[in-house]
């Protein structure tokens, strides 16, 4: 797969994307396959062109709950970006025009797996996980592998080879998906049959993250496509647009915490006893939200309340 050379950054919040040239908007398996040979892409973390869309399926006498990944032509949130900023806010989950959503789902280009096969770990609700050992992606089940390949590759070849490059790099890549409970809970608790989120593809400082949870699209990181010229940009971009990025509905942009805001946020909730191993873990370069939340979880550093409340400070 070539590169197309006018592919360029544009670093601001989700609303960045109204910059890009419809159908450019990079894909998490794009940039994966570019990093291979742009390596400066490896440095920092995007917003996605995915979509994530949560179902939970009942028909045959066969309850499933599935995760559909979408593309950017299909892509609900980005059409309906301020109605699905403030549901993020209020609601902490964007429930899509039904009608829109079923058909967006059950497309044949959109990806569907059962997320009970993925066999997620991780003890907070909405934020589970699985690995993948590139030097051994036999060990991938066929619904991890289906969800894999999608986000890291696209098809064999290039998912073979992109494995490879990992590997090399001693990166374990990790996809982040809502658990099963939480997916189910939502849902029932809101009488909808879908809800999405919009995607962040992480820096491989932070181990190349896939999270599909990601709910405050006014974070300030990058997309990248193919930028508009001047002349559309202008027409077709709300007034007030910078390249830090308009807030959404009159809400403030979030920028990324950097490595001393978090320590700071995270000083009164960690034990003494392991804030120096708490303080080793987080990348002091560029830090990335998703991936801190991870090893935060992971190493079992705070108790839940604390969590909560570290979870809520770093969202501000």
């Amino acid at each position: 797969m070539e590169s197309d050379s006018r592919l360029e950054n544009i670093e601001g919040n989700l609303l960045a994307y109204q910059l890009l040239v419809p159908g450019t908007f990079q894909h998490s398996d794009e940039l994966t396959i570019g990093r291979r040979t742009d390596h400066e892409l490896r440095k920092f973390s995007f917003y996605t062109g995915d979509l994530n869309l949560f179902h939970l399926d009942d028909k045959g006498g066969r309850e499933e709950v599935l995760w559909g990944i979408a593309r950017e032509p299909q892509n609900l949130i980005l059409q309906n970006l301020d109605e699905a900023s403030q549901a993020f806010k209020q609601l902490g989950n964007y429930f899509p025009d039904h009608t829109e959503a079923h058909e967006v789902f059950w497309r044949e280009d959109t990806v569907r797996t059962d997320v009970r096969g993925l066999e997620l770990i991780g003890n907070i609700p909405g934020h589970h996980y699985f690995k993948i050992d590139p030097r051994n992606i036999k060990k991938l089940n066929s619904q991890q592998k289906l969800a894999a390949q999608r986000m890291y590759g696209s098809d064999e070849e290039n998912f073979g080879k992109n494995m490879e490059m990992f590997a090399e790099e001693e990166i374990i890549p990790l996809i982040s998906v809502p658990d099963l409970s939480y997916i189910k809970d939502t849902l029932l608790k809101s009488s909808r049959a879908y809800f999405a989120r919009a995607s962040w593809l992480n820096n491989f400082d932070s181990e190349s993250l896939f999270y599909t949870n990601v709910r405050n699209i006014n974070y300030l990181i990058r997309v990248r496509g193919v930028r508009r010229s001047a002349s559309v940009s202008e027409q077709e971009v709300p007034a007030g647009y910078s390249a830090h990025g308009k807030s959404l509905q009159g809400q403030k942009t979030t920028p990324p915490k950097t490595y001393e805001q978090i320590l700071a946020i995270a000083e009164p909730l960690v034990a003494p006893s392991l804030w120096t191993e708490f303080s080793s873990i987080i990348p002091v370069r560029a830090p990335v939200y998703g991936d801190v939340l991870q090893r935060t979880v992971d190493g079992k550093y705070m108790s839940q309340h604390s969590l909560e409340q570290f979870i809520k400070e770093m969202e501000k």
